[in-house]
């Protein structure tokens, strides 16, 4: 799910996101919000069951060296295909 930058969900925005994140789980599929900027969004998130969320709440885009260098060594998804990514030094 894609949210604007708001500062809480309007009433259609959540029932969208609700029926959305239903019919998703009955699926099986698991819901990842994007877009997520405040702690307000997150918490309604969470409250109408998304599993996870990104957005600039959490992070702002780093590139797969600055991700690596914040978590250490880990294979990194790029596209289609994957990469190991090692701290210099390691």
């Amino acid at each position: 799910l894609v949210m604007q930058a708001l500062s809480v969900l309007n009433q259609r925005d959540r029932e969208i996101i609700a029926a959305v994140t239903a019919m998703a789980h009955a699926l099986g599929m698991t819901v990842t919000a994007e877009g997520v900027e405040t702690i307000a969004q997150r918490d309604e998130l969470t409250e109408i069951g998304c599993d996870a969320a990104q957005g600039y709440l959490f992070a702002r885009p780093l590139t797969p060296n600055e991700l690596a260098a914040m978590w250490g060594p880990q294979t990194i998804p790029t596209g289609t295909q994957q990469r190991t990514h090692v701290r210099p030094g390691t």
